[in-house]
């Protein structure tokens, strides 16, 4: 990917980026920031870190496919929702107290993609929730 917008690191874990630096996206979270690495070397510090998405307009990578329906009984490994969640991004999961999810990826932003053990037809099935939200 080709850096079209500059960001400045405010703290260790971000990636100072200048236009036309090539990176190369390693995560994508649901909260608007990359992780990634710089292939360019040159000044800026760090060569790899955290970036807001808006630097590489051009291509974000794919959001995870779908994946097969959850099995009938709920999965090892499920948790429930602590409370309900509205999401506030397309890429996030509404989920309502006591719903059993399945966790299918942690991110270390503190944020979990998951898929729902029991959907409703109507429902959005996966997505993205706060690490807060999951019973531990």
């Amino acid at each position: 990917h080709v850096v079209a917008h500059e960001h400045r690191a405010t703290d260790e874990s971000q990636l100072s980026l200048r236009v036309g630096d090539r990176v190369c996206v390693q995560q994508v979270a649901a909260h608007g920031w990359v992780f990634g690495y710089r292939i360019s070397a040159g000044p800026g510090g760090s060569r790899e870190g955290w970036f807001p998405t808006q630097c590489i307009p051009e291509q974000i990578p794919p959001r995870p496919a779908p994946s097969a329906p959850p099995p009938s009984a709920p999965p090892a490994g499920s948790v429930k929702a602590t409370r309900d969640y509205d999401a506030s991004d397309p890429a996030q999961l509404p989920l309502k107290e006591g719903e059993l999810v399945f966790v299918r990826q942690k991110d270390q932003s503190g944020w979990t993609f998951v898929v729902k053990v029991n959907p409703r037809a109507d429902g959005t099935r996966e997505g993205w929730v706060p690490d807060w939200l999951l019973q531990a």
